[in-house]
């Protein structure tokens, strides 16, 4: 009886165990079965410098928020506690900024989801901190040269205004008060100045407004005086000569002094435009100041910043020469050069030849005591003898002795400063120092002749026709104003200029043709719209003339312009596009060669463009676009944006090579075709190469390819695709490189097809790195990137030996690192191919997932390490993934992931090593219609280094598990049906080995081998439904 009652008590306590064993699993168990979200997210108890951020979950969970003044610099808060509803303070924030940031919600068995960007305003004052508040800023009469800026403020604040257009900023400050005009006078005529005004209340506190943008009128008549060209024309021992200019009559009126007190009489000039005045009875060699003064009436008057010039010293006795030094300008010898120190300012001049019967003379220098004289005609194979000539402040003028110039006893000076005659600068023949030619009668050239000359030649306007085959060379001379036509013959390069056309059938003497600009007027530096507008014409002009005189090469050295482009009518129209390239040519630039995009208002532009062009090459030079100075509220500029720096389109046999794309407003690169694929009139581009090129902080993209085959993008570097700036939002899809086509009714309207893009370096992307997202016969390999590389809707394409190494520090990066992403159920091509057919391997993940989708791809041999997820499958379709490794001591990190529809898919002979779970499967195949879809793992090994893992099934169906071999790892099912479990070796050390929860359906074991402890049960079953459970064996240890 004693015994009867024991068992009793034995049996009873078991059956409590057990309930409370069941209770303790389903609190830790059961959630995986329900979907998490965020219900609500709300901005709370709002400050200058803090706020509270406010998350309700549907289910337990933990909360953080990253949050920032942009993505580029994320910051993550501390985890709340386990909960549903949470409260995450935000503590010394910016003041008054305005942050973005996304809720993280995780749950303990680590499902995680993260919702999209919020904003967050902090108040722009507080009782508790009285920061003051900038009410308004507005510009007022803005003229040319200057503009007005009202700030009203909220309280009694210091007012600061910061402005520029270049990269130095000027600041203007004020008094305690509520409300000040700037008056910014005696700016860059034309330009566009960008400012912000900082406010300072009367405790300190600070409050920096927006950065804005002023744009000075380009109309000069309506601007207040100005006074220009400001400058010493003439000094001598006791006197001096100013001369200035103004933009309207103006009286003039002259200060100046020995201190910057201006303590010296003044002198008045009469109304006038151009002014000129001399300043007599100074001291000798003495330091004067002096400030001139223009006005029209007592409202309209401007003064000149402080300015200064020396007058000479008038020394008795003849000045002496104290360092000759000689040289020559070009490499080809064609102009000699000879430095000069002298003891005092003095004037300076040479005679010179290579024989008494012809000698040249130089041009003057200015009073000064160092010269650099120019020697046009210098022939290399000669000696030249020279005189120095020097004249003091006196008038007196002496003459050197005797000396020589040999050629082989020089160098070259490639970085001189000439002083002789103005204009006259390296490798240059101005007509200013050039002899009219008065002997010489170009109607009397012959026909095979060869014409050396070595004066200047001006057609008067006119057009000649030479006869055949005629040699021009430049031998010295030059030619202006007018046309020639040759019939035949040779022209040397150096002859071509702004001021000629050249026609008909001639070749360059030297086909390699240097762009000299100071024979062709470009502009550089910081120039108005209009003058753009001429630099791109006078740009194009060149550009033509040497491809009609059959240049193979257009060099250019050292420049730095800006170019008006215009706004493109179509995607493809060539019209107002830039510059535009022609064909058989090649641009060769180097590392200071600078062309860049004159800010403006268009939506649809392109820098450089090659449209129908064949065999060109683009070497070096750095393009910059407008990014941070176009005008996004221009009227013509609407989104979308496709501000590019250079299109190709319908364009063959190019070559893009160590080219640098920065600031596009849109892309870097657009590569397409003309016209619409296979329709009548359409353009095709193909075989192109990009390579060793630089793409930094492109807007948009950095290479966009929308159309055309034979396409190589090859060791280039990508920097900031897509990143916004504080000027400038990002704009999608912000990737590095994009491949995409478009289709329609399954038919193609742009194809991009045989693609490879290899050995690239991408970093910091803000979407992506490379995407083949609509096309086929892609190419992504052995490519080095911390952003994603994918595959889209493309097929017959294939990445591998890429490497990506996610950067964990930086939140806003792709959790993907290589993406196959499409539905493959649903997404079909044109032609209608089912999309798919793609290889992934090789590639090595280090921080970021593999996700899968897309149909009858292959996926193998791939590695992936140290990511929170190792492979993710999301709607796919005859897949096969095999031979791949994951490992990743990540804390709660999953091997293998899969949801929505899985259609025979075969996962086998992967190795997947991890700290958490090694399986994680959620609603595979539960909608309507996947009834028949399935999925395979065999012959797969998983283990976790983690404590009580488990592999999950929930929610899932026709899932089939054969002869695969878990570790440490128990398997759990949740409300699932037809999951299959066949010859599998399943091992734990903590749980029970094989778990059926309620609610599962169709559930088999076989044939299993399942090493459980001791304490814990083999195979456990708590569904209603009897599972098919046969020829199991079960170990305990």
């Amino acid at each position: 009886m004693a015994h009867t009652v024991f068992e009793k008590k034995v049996q009873t306590r078991r059956k409590r165990a057990l309930l409370l064993l069941t209770y303790i699993l389903f609190m830790v168990f059961g959630n995986l079965s329900y979907a998490l979200d965020i219900i609500s997210i709300s901005n709370e108890n709002l400050d200058v410098d803090k706020a509270d951020i406010r998350v309700v979950t549907d289910n337990t969970s933990r909360v953080s928020i990253q949050y920032g003044l942009n993505s580029a610099n994320m910051t993550t808060s501390q985890w709340s506690e386990s909960g549903k509803e949470h409260i995450i303070s935000l503590r010394d924030l910016k003041w008054a900024a305005v942050y973005h940031y996304s809720v993280i919600v995780k749950t303990e068995h680590d499902e995680q989801i993260s919702s999209g960007d919020n904003l967050l305003r902090l108040k722009k004052t507080s009782n508790s901190i009285p920061i003051p508040v900038i009410e308004s800023v507005s510009i007022n009469d803005v003229t040319a040269t200057s503009a007005t800026i009202k700030v009203n403020v909220d309280r009694p604040s210091r007012l600061f205004i910061r402005y520029r257009h270049g990269s130095r900023y000027v600041t203007e400050t004020t008094d305690f008060t509520y409300s000040y005009e700037f008056n910014l006078d005696q700016l860059a005529a034309g330009k566009v100045y960008h400012f912000h005004v900082v406010a300072e209340g009367e405790n300190g506190q600070i409050i920096k407004d927006r950065d804005r943008l002023l744009r000075l009128s380009s109309k000069t008549y309506k601007t207040r005086v100005q006074i220009t060209h400001l400058s010493v024309i003439e000094r001598g021992d006791e006197s001096a000569t100013l001369s200035w200019r103004t933009n309207k009559p103006t009286t003039g009126m002259v200060k100046y002094g020995l201190t910057e007190d201006l303590e010296e009489d003044s002198i008045t000039l009469p109304l006038a435009k151009e002014h000129q005045v001399t300043i007599n009875n100074l001291n000798n060699d003495t330091h004067y100041f002096y400030r001139v003064e223009a006005n029209v009436d007592p409202k309209d008057t401007i003064q000149s910043k402080m300015q200064s010039f020396d007058t000479l010293d008038s020394q008795e006795g003849e000045p002496t020469i104290i360092e000759v030094d000689n040289g020559y300008l070009t490499e080809d010898g064609l102009t000699g050069f000879v430095k000069i120190t002298t003891s005092e300012d003095t004037k300076v001049w040479i005679d010179y030849g290579f024989n008494h019967e012809r000698t040249y003379q130089s041009a003057i220098s200015d009073f000064n005591s160092t010269h650099g004289i120019a020697l046009p005609y210098f022939r290399a194979e000669r000696t030249y003898h020279y005189n120095i000539n020097i004249e003091d402040a006196d008038g007196n003028i002496f003459r050197s002795k005797r000396r020589s110039i040999k050629y082989d006893e020089v160098t070259v000076i490639s970085d001189a400063v000439i002083t002789t005659l103005k204009g006259h600068t390296i490798n240059s023949n101005p007509a200013e120092e050039i002899r009219l030619c008065k002997k010489f009668d170009i109607g009397s050239i012959r026909a095979n002749s060869k014409v050396r000359l070595n004066c200047l030649l001006d057609l008067n306007g006119l057009s000649y026709q030479l006869p055949p085959n005629v040699n021009l060379l430049s031998y010295g001379g030059d030619i202006i104003n007018g046309t020639l036509i040759f019939a035949g013959g040779k022209i040397d390069g150096k002859l071509l200029n702004s001021s000629i056309h050249i026609g008909g059938d001639v070749h360059l003497s030297n086909a390699n043709f240097v762009f000299d600009n100071q024979r062709w007027g470009v502009v550089e530096g910081i120039v108005n719209n209009e003058q753009a507008k001429e630099n791109t014409r006078l740009f194009q002009y060149a550009l033509n003339q040497a491809h009609n005189v059959h240049a193979n090469v257009f060099r250019i050295n050292k420049f730095d312009a800006s170019f008006w482009v215009g706004n493109y009518k179509k995607f493809n129209s060539t019209e107002l596009s830039g510059i535009t390239l022609p064909s058989n040519i090649k641009l060769s630039m180097r590392h200071d060669t600078i062309l860049r995009t004159q800010a403006n208002g268009y939506a649809r532009y392109a820098l450089l463009g090659l449209y129908n062009a064949d065999n060109v090459t683009i070497e070096g030079g750095v393009l910059i676009g407008d990014r941070d100075t176009h005008d996004y509220k221009d009227p013509q500029s609407p989104k979308p944006y496709w501000g590019h720096l250079m299109k190709i389109g319908g364009s063959r046999n190019v070559t893009i090579k160590g080219v640098t794309f920065k600031n596009a407003t849109a892309d870097g690169l657009s590569i397409h075709s003309l016209g619409t694929y296979k329709r009548t009139g359409s353009i095709e581009t193909k075989n192109i190469l990009v390579t060793d090129c630089l793409f930094d902080n492109n807007r948009r993209l950095g290479t966009a390819i929308t159309s055309g085959s034979e396409i190589i993008v090859e060791h280039n570097t990508y920097l900031n695709s897509g990143q916004p700036s504080e000027a400038s939002e990002s704009v999608s899809p912000a990737w590095a490189i994009d491949i995409e086509g478009g289709y329609k009714d399954h038919e193609y309207l742009e194809r991009p097809y045989n693609i490879t893009i290899r050995n690239n370096i991408e970093r910091n992307s803000y979407r992506g790195a490379f995407i083949g997202a609509i096309g086929d016969g892609i190419t992504i390999e052995n490519n080095n990137t911390e952003n994603t590389i994918a595959l889209g809707s493309v097929f017959n394409s294939k990445a591998f030996n890429n490497t990506i190494t996610r950067d964990l520090n930086k939140e806003y990066l792709n959790p993907n690192g290589l993406s196959v992403a499409y539905d493959g159920e649903k997404m079909f091509y044109p032609t209608e191919e089912v999309v798919g057919n793609n290889e992934v391997y090789n590639n090595k993940l280090i921080g970021a997932r593999m996700y899968i989708s897309g149909s009858g791809n292959s996926i193998f041999n791939n590695s992936i390490s140290n990511s929170l997820t190792g492979i993710t499958i999301q709607k796919a379709k005859n897949a096969e993934i095999y031979n791949n490794s994951v490992h990743s001591n990540v804390e709660n990190s999953i091997g293998l992931s899969a949801r929505d529809s899985i259609n025979n898919v075969n996962v086998y002979d992967n190795d997947f090593n991890i700290e958490g779970l090694a399986i994680r499967f959620i609603s595979i195949n539960e909608k309507l219609g996947h009834e028949n879809f399935s999925m395979y793992l065999n012959n797969n090994r998983f283990t976790s280094s983690g404590y009580n893992k488990a592999a999950s099934v929930s929610r899932s169906r026709n899932v089939y598990f054969n002869e695969n071999n878990f570790s440490n790892i128990g398997f759990i099912m949740y409300t699932s049906d037809n999951i299959q479990l066949i010859g599998n070796r399943v091992e734990t050390k903590t749980r029970i080995g094989l778990q059926i929860e309620e609610g599962n359906e169709q559930i088999k074991l076989h044939d299993n081998l399942v090493i459980h402890p001791e304490k814990k049960k083999c195979i456990r079953n708590l569904s209603e439904q009897i599972p098919d459970i046969k020829n199991n064996v079960c170990m305990g240890i």
